[in-house]
C-alpha cells in the first residue's frame, strides 16, 4: 500500500459492448459522478465516442470535447495516466437526473512536487452558469487532501475567464504569486485549513448494481451532503473492492 494509504486501482475497463460490465472508479457529488479517466477511455474520445459513451453509461453531446480538451491534450493525458508515479488522475463528470446522464466536463489533479498538487478542468459551454463546476472542484479539492502528503492545490486560469475565477473563489481559493502555468496565466491557491479526514464517495463495482451504501457528514457550511464510504473506510481492500489510485 502506498505511503498515502490509499491502495494502487487494481480493475479492468471494457472496451467493447461483448466485454462484461466493469464500472470504473468515481466520485460522487450531489448531482455529478466523475468517473476516472484511463489511457483506454482518453484514447476512446479521441478515436470512437460512442464507445466513450458505452463505456461511461452517458449520452455525448454533439459539442463535446470543451475548450481545452483537445487531441493534443488527451495525448498528454494518456501518457500521464500511463505512468503510475506521475501523480496524475484526470474525470469525466456526468451529469446525472431524471434518469439520464450526459457527459458535461472534465477535470482532474497532478501532483508538481510532494506537497502541492495543481488543479485543471473544463467543462462545455452550455452547461456552464450552473453551480456544476464548482460543484466538482469541492469534491476534487477534497479528493486530493484526502493525501495527508498534500498541504496545497493550486489552479491557473486566464485573468479575462471571469466565470473559472469565480468557481475557484467559492471552492476557498485566493490568488497566488507563483512562476508556475502557462504564460499569461493567473495562479489560485487553497491550503489545507481544516480536518479532512472525512471519505469522500468513491464507488466502485463490477456491474450497474451492488454499490456500497453513502452515509450522510458534515460538509464545510454545516449543511449535510452525502458521502459514501467502503466498509474499511479506504483502509485495506477486499477482493471485489477498487479504489482510486495514488495521487
Amino acid at each position: 500500500m502506498p505511503r498515502s494509504g490509499l491502495p494502487e486501482p487494481a480493475y479492468p475497463l471494457p472496451l467493447q459492448r461483448r466485454h462484461l460490465w466493469v464500472r470504473p472508479v468515481s466520485l460522487r457529488t450531489a448531482r455529478l459522478e466523475l468517473l476516472l479517466g484511463t489511457p483506454a477511455l482518453f484514447k476512446l474520445d479521441i478515436e470512437d465516442r460512442t464507445a466513450l459513451g458505452h463505456c461511461l453509461d452517458a449520452d455525448v453531446p454533439t459539442t463535446w470535447p470543451p475548450e481545452f480538451m483537445d487531441e493534443k491534450t488527451l495525448g498528454e493525458f494518456i501518457t500521464l495516466s500511463s505512468d503510475p508515479n506521475s501523480g496524475f488522475s484526470s474525470f469525466y463528470w456526468v451529469l446525472r437526473g431524471g434518469g439520464e446522464r450526459t457527459l458535461i466536463g472534465s477535470g482532474g489533479i497532478l501532483r508538481e512536487s510532494p506537497e502541492r498538487v495543481m488543479i485543471g478542468y473544463a467543462i462545455l459551454e452550455e452547461w456552464q452558469g450552473r453551480g456544476l463546476g464548482t460543484e466538482a472542484i469541492d469534491t476534487l479539492v477534497e479528493f486530493a487532501f484526502r493525501d495527508p502528503g498534500v498541504e496545497q492545490v493550486v489552479a491557473y486560469t486566464y485573468p479575462d475567464r471571469l466565470a473559472s475565477i469565480r468557481v475557484l473563489e467559492k471552492n476557498g481559493f485566493t490568488p497566488y504569486e507563483t512562476d508556475g502555468g502557462d504564460p499569461g496565466t493567473i495562479a489560485f491557491e487553497r491550503r489545507r485549513s481544516r480536518n479532512m479526514d472525512e471519505p469522500v464517495e468513491v464507488k466502485t463495482g463490477s456491474n450497474r448494481r451492488g454499490w456500497n451504501a453513502a452515509r450522510t457528514s458534515p460538509s464545510l457550511d454545516g449543511q449535510q451532503r452525502r458521502r459514501g464510504r467502503d466498509q474499511d473506510e479506504l483502509g485495506a481492500p477486499s477482493r471485489s473492492t477498487t479504489y482510486v489510485k495514488k495521487l
